[in-house]
């Protein structure tokens, strides 16, 4: 059974929903699984947005704004849990997640993208955080975050 979190929006919500921090070669954020793939499929063109974003600003917490779903203005947040790419030799075999571990080993690439990785605690941290730190009283919004198992 799926939970389908776009049910549970009203007009005023706020999604913070997880991404990580690898910007593609044609400026979109990657958000190929879970929430991140699910927000870009109802919100056209916020891979890019949040692309330039994180291009800019590094990958950290970014409210996007209000955009429309099915007739409801949705507030929209990033909140980083994984990085964008790391140099190979500071990423123990321990940090890839299972499906990538043999590439990662037999590859002579000098960097893994931070989607192959498990999510980091400090950075999930360092969101909240960053999250706290956003005024969202004019909103008078209800919080709604997802985060990916």
């Amino acid at each position: 059974m799926s939970f389908d979190v776009f049910r549970h929006l009203y007009t005023d919500s706020i999604l913070a929903f997880t991404t990580n921090g690898v910007v593609k070669k044609d400026g979109c954020l990657v958000m190929g699984r879970g929430i991140a793939y699910a927000v870009k499929q109802r919100f056209k063109g916020i891979d890019k947005a949040l692309g330039r974003l994180v291009s800019e600003g590094g990958n950290r917490v970014f409210y996007l704004g209000d955009w429309n779903y099915k007739g409801r203005q949705i507030g929209l947040v990033s909140f980083p849990t994984k990085h964008g790419l790391l140099k190979k030799e500071d990423v123990s075999i321990d940090m890839v997640l299972h499906q990538y571990r043999d590439d990662f080993l037999n590859t002579n690439k000098k960097y893994i993208e931070g989607w192959k990785l498990y999510s980091d605690i400090n950075l999930i941290e360092r969101s909240l955080q960053e999250l706290t730190e956003i005024d969202f009283t004019k909103k008078n919004a209800r919080m709604h975050l997802f985060l990916n198992r």
